[in-house]
């Protein structure tokens, strides 16, 4: 069935939830339950875009995995980085990103080597490569890598719980649909493919029982996505700009538009 490579990617992910300002405020309050569930659900949106920038500043595929274990183990985790968020000081991940460029800045390779599988490391990063990664983020400034990576995993995150909450639903078809007409062409490349070729494909007896189908999970999606960016802005009034700013950052990738992504 379509999209299960937007699945698979970097393991099983149904713990890791977006970063919340509100998960932030009961992490300082101490609330040890609600710090261990957070700081899973960073580490797991926020790996892959350290990864990405460690590639770009020219480190190879282990020397990348081995610093972005050290990054998470030395800084975020052992400096306490979360601690030091402040939502009126800016978004969480540029102060990673700060973060991030200093950290490099104080390390050297034969440091990063000599930290090559530590003992009960906190990510699994076997069969990650630059091959499994988006193509923009390989060919891209550290920064731009970065900033890319994490705009990416937003996405992938929302489309994952929109597969998710339709194939429990029994609506297999129409996540099919959607993703053929609206995900591959936005997110891959290739052409649209066309209603009666759909219809075809998932035996629909008309165009606009599959159109319905198609505005049905778009409208899951938008409310999802929706759904996410406030958890990572601090009022409804910033949504739309950052949903802007994402789509901006994906609008640089070489396969084609994103404007079916957009909100109506």
């Amino acid at each position: 069935m379509p999209g299960h490579e937007l699945t698979s990617m970097g393991g099983d992910e149904n713990a890791f939830k977006s970063t919340h300002w509100t998960q932030i405020f009961r992490y300082a309050q101490k609330d040890e339950a609600a710090r261990r569930k957070m700081l899973d659900g960073m580490i797991g949106t926020y790996w892959r875009p350290v990864y990405c920038y460690l590639r770009r500043r020219r480190y190879d595929n282990e020397q990348a995995k081995d610093l972005t274990q050290a990054f998470f183990q030395d800084i975020f985790l052992g400096k306490d980085l979360v601690a030091l968020a402040d939502k009126s000081k800016g978004r969480f991940r540029a102060l990673l990103l700060t973060a991030l460029n200093n950290y490099v800045r104080s390390v050297h390779r034969k440091q990063a080597s000599a930290r090559r599988s530590p003992a009960g490391p906190i990510l699994t990063l076997d069969g990650i490569d630059g091959h499994s990664l988006p193509e923009p983020a390989m060919n891209s400034s550290p920064e731009d890598a970065f900033t890319y990576s994490w705009a990416w995993e937003i996405i992938r995150k929302v489309l994952k719980e929109v597969e998710s909450s339709c194939r429990g639903k029994g609506m297999d078809i129409q996540w099919g649909v959607f993703y053929d007409k609206v995900i591959q062409p936005a997110l891959y490349g290739g052409e649209t493919p066309a209603m009666p070729e759909l219809c075809r494909k998932y035996g629909i007896a008309d165009e606009i029982k599959a159109s319905n189908m198609i505005v049905t999970v778009k409208r899951k999606y938008q409310l999802v996505f929706r759904e996410y960016l406030l958890q990572h802005v601090s009022s409804e009034v910033d949504v739309e700009q950052e949903l802007a700013e994402i789509l901006e950052i994906l609008s640089k990738k070489p396969a084609g538009a994103i404007e079916p992504l957009r909100m109506e």
